[in-house]
C-alpha cells in the first residue's frame, strides 16, 4: 500500500496527471490488445503489425485498438474489467477529494483512453493519448502535459524509468513500484507517494502452471502397469519422460488458455485472481514462457518415439480448438474433455510400446465423461446460475444442472459396468493369477463415484475442477487403497 496523502511534504498541485500501463493499470494495455486481436481478429492484428514495421508504433497502436474495440464482445474485451490498481485508485480517490483534477496520461491510444475516463465521469476530467500521428510517451507525453497544465505546478504518478522526464518537471511526484529493479532505477527521484504493488512473479508463474494439474498425467502409466510392464526399467524411464513432456505441454496450455479467456476469467468469482487475469503476471510474458515450455516439451517427445509425438501433436491441436471454439458448443465440449484424458493413456501405450486396450478404452470414456459432467455441473453449482442464467464462456445455462448431474451419474455407472466385463473376461485369466480378487474394484468405484457426485449436489468441496474435488475426497483414498490391494492380491495370490 502506498503512504498516506497526510505524510506529503509538498503542497499538491491542482492538477495531478495519472499514467495508465503499470499504474491504473496493473498490465499492459498493448499486450492486453494484441492477446485479444489473435483471438477475435487475428487479420487485423496482421495489418496492425505491417503498420508498425512502416509507420511506426503511433499508426500501430490506432489500428490495433480500433480493430479489437469493433470486434469486441464484452466476453472478450471489456474496459470495466481491465486489472484496475485498486491501491492507487483509493489514493486517487483521496486526491480528488483534497480538490485535485484527474488527467489520464498515456501513451495508449485516444480510442482506449476515451473508453477509460468514460467509465466514471466524475473521476478523471479528461485524458492523453496517442493518436494515429503521434505516440505520447516520455518527452512527447511531457510537452503535452505542460502544455495543459496551463504554466502551473502539476504532479504526475507513474511507474517507469522512461517517466523519469516529466517526474523531474513535475512539483509533486507518485511512483507505482511494481518491480524491484524499476525501483533501483529511479532510486534518485524524491516521491511524495509510493504504492506498493510488488508481487512475486515466480509465485505468480507456478499458480499459472498448475503444477498441480499435473496429477492427471500419472495416467500415461496406467498402459505399462495394466500390461504388467512398468517394473522393466527401460519402460519405467520411458513413462517418467513421457509423463515429463505432457506436464510440460499442459502447463503451456494453461498459459495459452489464461491469456485468451482473460476476460471471461475476469468476470468469474474465482478465476479472476488468476495471474493473468489479476495482473500478478503481465500478459506479455507468454511470448516467453510459451516457446520455454513448448520447445521442452516438443524435443524430449522427439527423443521418445514418432508415435508419442504424434499423439503429443494430436493433444495440442485439440487442446487449441477446445480452447478457441470448442469448449463454447454444447455436449461437444464434454467429449473432448474425455477424449484429452484418452490421449493420455494412447501416449503411455506409445511410449510403453503396447496396444491400448480396448476395455482400457471404454472405460475411460465413460469415467472421463462423468468427470467432465462434474466440471460443468460445478462451475452452474458455484456461480448459483438461475434458470436462463448462461455459464460464463460456456453453452451452458441454469436448467441443465439436473442433465448435467444425470448423464453423469449415468456415465460413472458404465464406466464400472465395463470393468465387470472387463473381470470377466478371458484377457484378464492370463495377466493375474486370482482375478476374482479384482471384483473389490467395483463396490469401491461405485462408492466413489456416488461419493462425488452427492458432495458436488450438497456444494461440498465445491471446486469446479473434479480433479481437485477428487483428491480432497475421503472417498478417493479408500477407493485407491482398495483398488491397489485388489490388484496386488489379484496378481500375487
Amino acid at each position: 500500500m502506498g503512504r498516506e496523502l497526510e505524510s506529503t511534504k509538498r503542497t499538491i498541485p491542482k492538477k495531478i496527471f495519472v499514467d495508465l500501463d503499470g499504474t491504473l493499470l496493473l498490465s499492459d494495455s498493448v499486450w492486453e490488445l494484441v492477446v485479444m486481436a489473435i483471438k477475435i481478429t487475428p487479420l487485423e492484428l496482421l495489418f496492425s503489425l505491417w503498420g508498425l514495421l512502416w509507420s511506426g508504433r503511433a499508426l500501430f497502436k490506432e489500428r490495433l485498438t480500433r480493430a479489437v474495440l469493433a470486434a469486441a464482445t464484452p466476453e472478450n474485451f471489456n474496459v470495466k474489467l481491465l486489472p484496475y490498481n485498486k491501491a492507487l485508485i483509493d489514493q486517487l480517490s483521496l486526491l480528488k477529494k483534497e480538490g485535485c483534477s484527474l488527467i489520464l496520461a498515456t501513451g495508449a491510444n485516444q480510442l482506449l483512453a476515451e473508453k477509460i475516463v468514460e467509465l466514471d465521469k466524475d473521476f478523471f476530467d479528461g485524458y492523453i493519448a496517442s493518436d494515429h500521428n503521434s505516440n505520447r510517451t516520455g518527452q512527447r507525453k511531457l510537452e503535452l502535459i505542460t502544455a495543459n497544465s496551463g504554466g502551473d505546478g502539476f504532479g504526475y504518478i507513474g511507474n517507469s524509468v522512461v517517466d523519469l522526464p516529466i517526474w523531474r518537471e513535475a512539483v509533486w511526484r507518485a511512483f507505482v513500484c511494481n518491480s524491484w529493479l524499476t525501483k533501483k532505477m529511479v532510486s534518485s527521484v524524491v516521491f511524495d507517494l509510493v504504492v506498493d504493488v510488488r508481487s512475486s512473479r515466480l509465485k505468480a508463474l507456478l499458480k499459472a502452471l498448475r503444477p498441480y494439474q499435473w496429477i492427471k498425467n500419472i495416467l500415461i502409466f496406467a498402459p505399462a502397469i495394466l500390461a504388467h510392464t512398468i517394473f522393466d526399467l527401460s519402460t519405467l524411464i520411458a513413462n517418467f519422460w513421457g509423463f515429463v513432456s505432457f506436464s510440460l505441454l499442459a502447463s503451456t496450455i494453461y498459459l495459452i488458455n489464461d491469456a485468451f479467456d482473460l476476460f471471461s476469467d475476469r468476470a468469474h468469482p474465482k478465476k479472476r485472481f488468476r495471474p493473468f487475469a489479476s495482473g500478478s503476471l503481465p500478459v506479455g510474458s507468454i511470448l516467453f514462457f510459451l516457446p520455454l515450455f513448448g520447445s521442452a516439451a516438443f524435443l524430449i517427445a522427439l527423443s521418445l518415439g514418432g508415435e508419442f509425438l504424434f499423439v503429443l501433436i494430436s493433444y495440442l491441436l485439440l487442446n487449441l480448438l477446445y480452447t478457441f471454439r470448442l469448449k463454447q458448443l454444447l455436449v461437444i465440449d464434454l467429449i473432448i474433455l474425455a477424449t484429452l484424458y484418452i490421449l493420455r493413456l494412447s501416449a503411455g501405450a506409445a511410449v510403453s510400446k503396447v496396444e491400448l486396450s480396448p476395455w482400457l478404452f471404454l472405460f475411460s470414456l465413460f469415467i472421463f465423461f462423468s468427470l467432465a459432467c462434474l466440471k460443468r455441473y460445478s462451475e452452474i453449482n458455484q456461480n448459483l446460475l438461475k434458470v436462463d442464467d448462461k455459464l460464463s464462456g460456456r453453452a451452458y445455462k441454469g436448467i441443465d444442472l439436473s442433465i448435467l448431474q444425470n448423464l453423469g451419474v449415468v456415465s460413472g455407472m458404465l464406466s464400472v459396468l465395463v470393468v465387470a466385463l472387463y473381470i470377466n473376461s478371458p484377457t484378464v485369466w492370463k495377466l493375474y493369477l486370482s482375478p476374482n480378487w479384482l471384483w473389490i474394484i467395483c463396490p469401491a468405484l461405485l462408492g466413489w463415484i456416488t461419493a462425488l457426485w452427492i458432495s458436488s449436489a450438497r456444494g461440498e468441496y465445491l471446486e469446479e475442477d473434479p480433479i481437485i474435488l477428487s483428491f480432497k475426497h475421503p472417498a478417493t483414498y479408500f477407493a485407491l487403497i482398495t483398488i491397489v490391494f485388489s490388484i496386488i492380491a489379484a496378481t500375487s495370490f
